[in-house]
């Protein structure tokens, strides 16, 4: 992660009376929290660590009662954030370090409940938002994000830490510049700002790609009262690295032609800082912004499906895109990028969104029949191609290389526990970009030595097919390995499946951790579906 500093920071002011006073104020609420652990009273001893802790949220020792605390409670959920916060308050100290730590890893063993360890992370987070400690909750959440604990990773960091750590990041560079407003003061519900920070990556994405109207990104500024800063981390999280400060100063420009000068000039300076610093950094594509000829679009109800689509024609070079839908707002933006595809002379397009689908399956299946091209795209709501040659090319590499399924993820052999992404690292193949929600990945594994490789399985981000297979909507009525489990249907008939090696990324996919991504719920049902794939495929 890039920290960004291009605006100075007073010094640290020293002042001994105050530190003084406050280690005397801290140690009062330690000792009384002592004398109650001493008798037993745990209870009672955590709220007065708790009482302490609210007046000086950056003492580690009080952090670490409160663990110890939690932990005698029998709360161990609550018990190992605390112990990781005080390890993290006390990084200056590592023999203390060192036992608290070793406390964090004795709760860990303890078999801990990822839903109950969410809710524990959002309160303390919450809580320390409250108290307005920005700084060290900041490096807190980023030290959780990062970690490589395989339970903070596999249970607990989803979207929404990511999304609390976008905003202390914010408010971080907010007060070096001493802004009046502080994001995490006013912009504190999840769900208004997840919405607003779509909207701006969308926009700020547009002006990266050269897709639609590029002072989109004004009006979002005055609408939702944004900060330069707030424009400048989620550009950051938005855009290649590469690409960051040519963003900034397009939309620096934007800015100041709109009279908003204050947020053109600091977010100058930063795309300033970016150029000096990067030294990779790239100018954004010359490519024109022109839409090409429109593309027919189909809205298909799952659950009242049409015996067939209006005005469809049977034309054997018609290339449809199929997805199944369930957020407007992406569709919107979708629609936007593929209307923007240069298809070869002659050829048209349609798009197909089925919106309420039981199962990826289900709803792939019914487009297929519905659909009479013969050229299918199957793709995420949340895919976005922003090459516009991108299809057109992988048409004409799927029939002079005599593919019947290219994707671009995938691996060479049949993971045998289903888990693709686990595969050696020389049999994957990937050529996109990934959107990580703090960081764009650019996932190009290989130079473009040849355009296609003959894979196993491909991931279901982007399929592309030219002859139809049912999707086994008999075995899989959720939305795990429809995508896998259809490329071995392929290899069964003898038609040959591949990965498209664009040779630089041409698609940009995001991946979301959403909270239902970790309930109990959802873990069961992609297992009993991984199951079925075990018995059904690899033995």
């Amino acid at each position: 992660m890039m920290d960004l500093q291009p605006f100075s920071v007073d010094g640290e002011i020293c002042v001994t009376e105050r530190s003084m006073k406050l280690k005397e104020s801290a140690e009062s609420y330690i000792r009384k929290a002592a004398q109650l652990e001493e008798t037993g009273e745990y209870a009672a001893a955590l709220a007065i660590s708790s009482e302490g802790y609210k007046e000086y949220p950056n003492n580690y020792e009080l952090a670490f009662m409160i663990a110890n605390e939690h932990y005698a409670c029998g709360e161990r959920e609550a018990a190992y954030f605390y112990y990781l916060l005080a390890a993290m308050l006390c990084e200056e100290n590592p023999e203390d370090q060192k036992i608290i730590l070793d406390a964090a890893v004795y709760a860990h063993l303890a078999n801990l409940d990822g839903a109950c360890a969410r809710k524990e992370l959002q309160q303390i987070i919450e809580q320390r938002l409250d108290l307005r400690e920005y700084q060290k909750t900041f490096q807190f959440v980023n030290t959780l994000t990062f970690s490589d604990d395989p339970f903070l990773f596999q249970e607990v960091n989803d979207t929404w830490i990511r999304h609390y750590q976008i905003i202390l990041e914010i408010t971080e560079c907010e007060k070096k510049r001493m802004s009046e407003g502080l994001t995490a003061d006013h912009m504190r519900d999840l769900e208004q700002f997840a919405k607003v920070l779509i909207l701006c990556k969308f926009a700020i994405r547009r002006i990266w790609f050269r897709i639609g109207e590029a002072n989109r990104i004004v009006g979002l500024l005055r609408e939702y009262e944004l900060s330069p800063e707030y424009i400048v981390i989620v550009t950051k999280c938005s855009v290649a690295e590469q690409y960051v400060a040519a963003v900034l100063k397009k939309i620096s420009e934007l800015f100041a032609d709109a009279g908003e000068s204050t947020a053109a000039d600091v977010i100058f300076q930063y795309a300033e800082w970016f150029s000096q610093t990067h030294t990779d950094s790239k100018a954004l594509s010359d490519s024109g912004n022109e839409v090409e000829a429109g593309m027919v679009v189909y809205e298909i109800d799952a659950e009242n499906p049409p015996v067939a689509l209006k005005d469809a024609e049977d034309g054997r070079e018609e290339v449809a895109f199929i997805l199944c839908a369930s957020k407007r707002e992406y569709v919107e933006e979708l629609l936007l990028y593929l209307q923007h595809q240069r298809l070869a002379d002659g050829m048209r397009g349609s798009i197909c969104i089925v919106w309420n689908s039981k199962s990826m399956t289900s709803g792939y299946n019914l487009a297929m029949r519905l659909s009479k091209a013969k050229y299918k795209i199957y793709l995420h709501q949340d895919t976005f191609i922003f090459d516009r040659e991108y299809v057109r090319k992988l048409i004409e590499a799927m029939e002079e290389d005599d593919y019947d399924l290219l994707g671009l993820a995938g691996c060479d052999k049949t993971p045998a526990d289903g888990r693709w992404g686990y595969s050696p690292q020389l049999e994957i193949h990937m050529c996109l970009y990934q959107d990580m929600v703090l960081y764009i990945m650019n996932s190009v594994t290989e130079r473009k030595e040849v355009r296609t490789i003959e894979t196993a399985i491909e991931d279901g981000v982007l399929l592309a097919t030219r002859r139809d297979v049912p999707w086994r909507e008999d075995l899989f009525q959720y939305y795990h390995f429809y995508d896998l489990s259809e490329c071995l249907e392929y290899r069964k008939l003898g038609y040959k499946v591949g990965f498209y090696n664009n040779g630089e990324a041409g698609v940009l996919h995001e991946v979301f951790i959403a909270k239902g991504t970790k309930e109990k719920e959802y873990l069961i049902r992609y297992d009993e579906d991984r199951e079925t794939f075990i018995r059904v495929y690899t033995k």
